[in-house]
């Protein structure tokens, strides 16, 4: 039998829009600054580059740049799920979402699988589409690769950035009733 731990305590995550912020604050730093004609230091690094040479050397760091975004957009889906995940144990809500999860605690406690239990059990127990699940399940796949080093060429199935991590979001936050943390 899993032992049930002692509750988490939740901090305040950030939001998508301040993640979103923080990205375009990155975004503009590379484009307006870094790689700035103005940039008193601009000459150094690229003494030796050609104009084209420096637009892929700044395109390299943008694509760089929005896919850490995407990733720290990614974590905060995940604890957005489990956060839920955990609130609705700790509340013993009645409803049939937060019977599944409680079963799900008693036999697996805090290491449940986000995608394969947390989300099945949104799409048993709640009117949520499949498609919106299926898009989260594949988005993970890109969060796993980009996590675990990106050695491998992944089979995602669809091109991945900030923005349609962004979007994405924003279709999870308006498809899922999440507890307030």
């Amino acid at each position: 039998m899993f032992q049930v731990a002692k509750r988490v305590s939740f901090d305040d995550p950030p939001t998508l829009c301040q993640l979103a912020e923080h990205h375009a604050v990155v975004k503009e730093a590379i484009c307006l600054y870094y790689y700035s004609p103005e940039n008193p230091g601009i000459r150094q690094p690229f003494a030796s580059d050609t104009r084209a040479e420096i637009r892929a050397s700044r395109d390299v760091r943008l694509q760089e740049a929005s896919a850490a975004s995407a990733l720290t957009l990614l974590a905060a889906i995940e604890a957005s799920f489990r956060v839920d995940y955990l609130q609705r144990n700790y509340f013993k809500k009645r409803d049939d979402l937060s019977r599944a999860f409680r079963a799900l605690y008693k036999e697996k406690g805090e290491r449940v699988s986000l995608s394969k239990d947390i989300l099945q059990a949104w799409l048993d127990h709640f009117d949520v589409a499949p498609t919106l699940v299926g898009d989260i399940r594949a988005a993970l796949k890109y969060r796993h690769w980009l996590a675990h080093g990106r050695y491998w060429d992944p089979k995602l199935g669809r091109q991945y950035d900030f923005e349609t991590i962004y979007n994405l979001g924003c279709r999870i936050e308006s498809a899922f009733p999440f507890l307030p943390s």
